[in-house]
Order: structure tokens, then sequence, then C-alpha cells
């Protein structure tokens, strides 16, 4: 039984409502009176009431120490696998693999900033923007630019020193560390010239007897016909450019490893050319610029040529590392 006046539920025997006190008269037949709608049972939930807000989001479960420490540790490998995948990326080797996933069980880590890598440079290709650009990148580039100019002043002794500062950025090159550059010094550089430039000289003297063997006969017979003399200039420019080649595959060779014995190894360096021509021709095409490079010196009173000469043999120091790095190893 509900009371007619407040609606509150009572005891079928009650007299009066405990809620209101209002008398309550039994109906004939024992009826029950249905309690009065209140307005609060057709208003409309407001919101945080209970039954009306949506549910609440799930909470985030918090890290421990422990796994704050050993995503730290994550995030710290990560950064070094960028950096190691950068340096390979710039010597041509394969990036490395991906970070290990986090271990089951525990809260999942952080998401990381989607990192975008630089396009990889092709393995048969020649990274001659690089070859340009890698001095200046250096903060010490004036100095050693500015002081293998300055030693070149000095007869023979300048020229040794710079060609083994070049061997020295060759060399660095085909191990991956082209910066920073190598602290240009006189004494250094100079013993490892004079090395270098004992050991290109008997590969010239062979390289220089063999083409003279080869172009006597053609010379001799172009001497008695005009149209032989056209073939036999024909046949003299084919070999220059076959001794271009060979020469530009040897030198990385002999400033890398430094071994006398490759001077008289001519199935190897020819092995290397033909492993990958593409590259030698590039390698040929920095070989005339560079050239270029150094005559362009010759412009206010031939003083610059000093300096554009120091340039473009670190030029072409880098041009021989990358040469060594990505021909096969025959």
């Amino acid at each position: 039984m509900f009371c007619p006046s407040c609606g509150k539920q009572l005891p079928d025997e009650a007299k009066f409502c405990t809620g209101c006190g209002s008398k309550i008269d039994a109906p004939a037949g024992g009826d029950t009176i249905a309690p009065a709608a209140s307005p609060q049972q057709f208003a409309a939930p407001t919101f945080g009431a209970p039954g009306g807000a949506p549910p609440p989001p799930p909470q985030q479960k918090a890290f421990s120490p422990d796994q704050k420490e050993y995503y730290q540790q994550q995030q710290a490998a990560f950064e070094q696998q960028r950096k190691q995948q950068q340096q390979q990326q710039a010597s041509g080797a394969p990036p490395p693999l991906p970070p290990p996933p986090s271990p089951g069980g525990g809260a999942p880590p952080p998401p990381q900033q989607q990192m975008y890598a630089p396009p990889q440079q092709q393995a048969d290709a020649l990274d001659i923007g690089r070859a340009f650009g890698f001095v200046f990148q250096d903060p010490n580039w004036t100095r050693n630019v500015l002081l293998a100019g300055v030693c070149l002043l000095i007869p023979v002794v300048g020229i040794f020193a710079l060609m083994g500062y070049m061997a020295d950025i060759t060399k660095r090159v085909a191990a991956g560390n082209d910066l920073p550059l190598p602290t240009y010094s006189l004494g250094e550089h100079l013993g490892l010239g004079f090395r270098m430039f004992i050991k290109m000289l008997l590969a010239v003297l062979v390289v220089v007897i063999i083409s003279i063997v080869l172009a006597l006969p053609a010379m001799l017979l172009g001497k008695n016909s005009t149209a032989l003399m056209g073939v036999s200039s024909i046949f003299q420019f084919f070999i220059n450019i076959v001794v271009s080649f060979y020469m530009l595959a040897l030198i990385p060779v002999i400033f890398v490893e430094e071994d006398s014995s490759i001077c008289l190894s001519f199935g190897r360096i020819i092995s290397r050319v033909k492993s990958n021509p593409v590259l030698y021709v590039l390698g040929f095409v920095c070989y005339l610029v560079s050239s270029l490079i150094t005559c362009i010196g010759l412009v206010g009173l031939c003083i610059g040529i000093l300096f554009s000469m120091s340039y473009s043999m670190m030029f072409m120091g880098h041009v021989y590392g990358q040469l060594y790095a990505k021909t096969p190893r025959i």
C-alpha cells in the first residue's frame, strides 16, 4: 500500500503515513493505492547523475619505476641505433635491424615519434655532392686548406705532403669516416706522400711501358699513310682512356692497402673496373672536374692555384675513398 499524499510505500495495516503523517483510509476490497507519479520520475537525467552519464574512460596504467627505467634504456638504445643507421647509410652499408619489441605482460611503451630517414644512397652510385661539400662541414677546414696551400710554396716537399694528405682522406672515407678532416701535418703527411709517390711512380712506369709497346706499331705505320695515321691516333686515344681508368682503379688501392705488389696485379685492377664500370665512369668525370677546379685558381696572379689545388686534391681523395669502398673486394 502507498500513501495517497506523498506516495510512500506503507504496510497494509498502517493507519497513518510515516512520511507525511496523513491518515490512511483502507480501500474496500483490500486494493492498494498506487503511488502518484512524482515529477522527478519524468525529468531528464542530468549529466553526472547515476545512470545518466556515460561510463568514465578507462584509466591508463601507471608505469612503475622499473618500467620507466627499462623504457629509458630502450629509448637510449634506439637513439644509438638511429645514429649508427645514419653513419652506415653514409658509407653505403645496409641499415641495422629495428629495436626489439617490449616484453609481454608489462604496460606498452610510449609511442615513439616516427623517424624519417634520408633516402639511401645506392651501393653502386658515387656521392659526388658529398665529395664536394664534406670539406666545408669541418669547423677547421680553412686551417687545413690554407696550410696545405701555403706548404705548396715549398718545392717538392709541399706536393708530396699534399699527396699524403689526400691518401689520408682516402683511407678515412674507405673506412666510412670522412669527418672530421685529418689535421694537416707537414712532417707526417710528407712521409706518407713520399711512400705513395714511389708506389705510384712504379705503377706509372709499368703502364707507360706497356702503352708504348702497344702504340708503337700504329705510330710507325701511321708515318707512311694518312689513313693509317688517323687509325693510329684513334688507337692512341683508346689506349689513353684505358690507362686513365686503370690508374683510377689502382690509386685507391695503393692509398688504402699500401701494397707494392698491387702495381703488377693487372688482373685484379681490371676486374675492379669491370665489376662496376659506371662507378669508374663517374670517377673519371670527377677527375676532369678536379682538373678544372685547379685551373680556376690561376685567376688572381696565380696565387689562387695553391688553394684550389689543395681543395681539388681533397675532393679527389674523397672520390678515391668511395671508389675503393663501393667496389667489391677482388
